[in-house]
């Protein structure tokens, strides 16, 4: 009886904190909103202006594949962030209302309506769009090609952050394994559009917190990943959404390395945090479908789970069903670097990284450590996530890829921490007599 009173009183705590969290969220899109047109003006014109000089979709590097730069969310965000009407903010917010054109690209469609101070046409409701919270209030004071560098300098210094104090916790191996992560999914390209921008950030935010909680004895995260999860839905264009939950769970599992008992009891713990960021990621999700219908009297929820089950249908492009769905991994694989900086031989690349995933399962297969098979199933979570919304990750392949932070992460992890040292060696000399 004691346990089942305990139990209602953990699910009511983080009910309460969910719904503070909303109201967080609900109260800075308010607020934000409330900010006149007029004050972000002429950084938007000089913004607008500067989008169209390129192209929506372009690389900053015509030799590297992962270099493609997403300027056409961007346009579509500044649109939103314009159109947010500061008489009436809350169902502005909710609305997320912009001006559209399908004749021309949405960088045009943004320069058109900064210069003739036109209406929104078209609603984009289903997502929170979050991160209008801090673009707004920077376009007071800069044009985006500032906050594209404000974002370089942020990204920077958060990643030195978190290198700094993993080597100071964990020493000089993870934090090499989280640099070349870094490397592996060319983050000197992601300040170069918002779009890539948010989950690399809260995902740095979230590490360091994480870390630095471990170090003060936290083992109770579950709160953490629901606050966690609620933020991505929040601030997140569906890109790399699963890194905030997937980077810190893998420093947990690192932390606690040695103290891990059974497989099975880690995997629970594991499983209720991932169910945490779970509930308040989809929670997040449904509170504002919930809430636009309530106050634009519309239902929301139609666009959004139509929306939602185009982008994991098995349909694109001429591909369809298995092959569409194996196309998603294998093109997002082929987006790390240094595997993005040859065109032509992506499928030889991409079978030597599977054939790389089979050599290590086969080297930690006899290790005694359970932190190899918690790592393991980490890294294979963003392929769970291509497979299952193979529509979005085959079409977004040049952004969903970085997901793969995790996957690089944890697999050099094991190497590193769990490989067994003796099988190694014993192979290493079976093939040395061959020769």
């Amino acid at each position: 009886m004691f346990e089942f009173f305990t139990k209602s009183s953990s699910l009511i705590k983080y009910f309460i904190a969910f719904i503070f969290v909303t109201i967080i969220e609900i109260i800075l899109l308010v607020s934000v909103s409330v900010i006149p047109r007029q004050a972000i003006q002429d950084n938007m014109l000089e913004s607008a202006y500067y989008l169209c000089e390129d192209s929506v979709f372009f690389y900053a590097n015509s030799k590297d594949m992962s270099s493609k730069i997403d300027r056409y969310a961007d346009s579509i965000l500044l649109n939103i962030t314009y159109h947010l009407d500061s008489q009436n903010p809350l169902s502005s917010a909710m609305s997320s209302s912009y001006y559209f054109n399908i004749t021309e690209n949405e960088n045009e469609n943004l320069l058109y309506t900064v210069t003739n101070q036109t209406e929104p046409t078209l609603k984009y409701s289903r997502y929170w769009h979050g991160s209008i919270v801090f673009v707004r209030p920077l376009l007071m004071l800069f044009n985006i090609k500032q906050i594209y560098l404000l974002n370089s300098v942020l990204i920077i210094c958060l990643a030195l952050v978190l290198l700094f104090i993993m080597y100071k916790i964990y020493g000089i191996a993870s934090t090499i394994c989280a640099a070349i992560g870094f490397a592996s999914i060319s983050i000197w390209y992601v300040p170069m559009s918002l779009e890539y921008t948010w989950t690399i950030l809260l995902m740095l935010v979230t590490s360091i917190l994480c870390i630095l909680l471990l170090k003060k004895g936290q083992t109770n995260f579950i709160l953490f990943f629901l606050i966690t999860g609620s933020t991505t839905a929040y601030i997140d264009f569906l890109t790399t959404e699963t890194l905030t939950l997937l980077i810190p769970m893998s420093l947990i599992v690192l932390y606690h390395r040695d103290e891990l008992t059974t497989f099975k009891k880690e995997t629970v713990i594991c499983i209720k945090q991932a169910s945490a960021w779970c509930i308040g990621y989809g929670a997040t999700w449904l509170s504002k479908w919930t809430l636009a219908s309530i106050i634009l009297q519309s239902n929301e929820f139609t666009t959004a789970l139509s929306q939602a089950s185009y982008r994991a249908s098995d349909t694109s492009d001429s591909l369809s069903g298995m092959q569409l769905r194996l196309s998603a991994e294998f093109k997002n694989i082929a987006m790390l670097f240094p595997f993005s900086l040859t065109k032509d031989n992506s499928a030889m690349l991409c079978a030597l990284f599977f054939t790389i995933i089979i050599v290590i399962i086969y080297l930690i297969r006899k290790s005694k450590y359970v932190m190899n098979k918690l790592l393991l199933i980490i890294a294979i979570v963003p392929y769970i996530r291509y497979f299952i919304l193979s529509n979005h990750s085959y079409m977004h392949h040049f952004f969903t890829f970085r997901a793969q932070f995790a996957t690089v992460f944890c697999l050099l992890l094991i190497l590193v921490y769990g490989s067994d040292k003796q099988l190694i060696s014993k192979e290493l000399k079976k093939l040395h007599r061959k020769k």
